[in-house]
């Protein structure tokens, strides 16, 4: 036999062990193929009738049996004690009522809505909106869901204070009057300036601020309505913003605007509420 033959030979012997002894390395991504196998790759070193390219080695079948066993429930614990405080998002709980909310969470709804009432100090009922209680209370849909989570889980714990901007009114609510105010007036003066200069005409000017004025007008008596049907009638439409909050910012706008107008008309509105010498 020539040297080259020898060498083969040799070169074959190494590698064979290597090839018998490959386990779950089947280049088809076969698992379990039974006999005869689907190619000429199989081998079946453990005679189980299954070729070892597509099973575990047999040392590590029992951990893989076991892992296998026990994953199901573990993920499913997991996944249990995860989503038990998600079980709606903040904006799906804002277009429910408290009601609806304690059989989502499967918990009393009397109970709920005394923890709520004692968490904003006024009275809630299980027919209120949770868009009703935030609009009106400031209250946040994870405080809410929070409640809602240590009532379900029988959690004896102190509810915490209501925060002191939280009360009976928004009146305390962070709005933009001083930054609205400074805008409009910048805005107005740059108008003006550009009349005088006959950049724009005058009558363009005051056309301009009119337009202004019936915008805010409309954004806020249109917001005003429809809070007057929340309150009064708990008919809740859940907007993607605030209405409360852009019913006040425009309102400001408008009053505002309307002391642009009536600066202008100073003149009529002097004769009108004064006497003529």
């Amino acid at each position: 036999m020539s040297k080259i033959g020898k060498l083969f030979i040799l070169v074959l012997s190494v590698f064979t062990p290597l090839t018998s002894l490959a386990w779950n390395d089947c280049p088809y991504n076969e698992t379990n193929c039974t006999s005869p196998g689907l190619c000429s790759d199989y081998i079946d070193t453990d005679n189980d009738g299954i070729c070892d390219h597509s099973q575990p080695a047999p040392a590590d079948r029992n951990t893989t049996d076991t892992d296998s066993k026990t994953a199901p429930e573990n993920i499913e614990n997991t996944t249990e004690d995860t989503n038990e405080s998600e079980l709606i998002s903040g904006k799906d709980l804002k277009t429910k009522t408290v009601g609806e909310i304690a059989g989502i969470y499967q918990i009393n709804a009397d109970e709920l809505s005394n923890k709520l009432a004692t968490f904003l100090k006024v009275k809630v009922t299980t027919k209120d909106s949770f868009q009703f209680l935030h609009d009106k209370y400031d209250l946040e849909p994870n405080v809410a869901k929070n409640i809602a989570t240590e009532i379900k889980a029988s959690v004896s714990t102190d509810i915490p204070e209501a925060n002191p901007k939280i009360n009976n009114t928004n009146t305390e609510r962070t709005y933009h009057a001083l930054p609205i105010t400074l805008f409009l007036i910048v805005l107005y003066f740059i108008s003006f300036i550009l009349s005088k200069l006959k950049i724009i005409s005058l009558i363009a000017h005051k056309k301009i601020w009119n337009v202004f004025l019936l915008i805010a007008f409309l954004v806020s008596g249109f917001s005003g309505m429809l809070l007057i049907i929340r309150l009064n009638s708990n008919f809740v439409i859940p907007w993607p913003f605030n209405l409360l909050f852009w019913h006040v910012e425009t309102g400001i706008a408008m009053f505002i605007i309307s002391l642009f107008h009536i600066i202008e008309r100073r003149t009529y509105f002097k004769n009108m509420f004064l006497k003529k010498k």
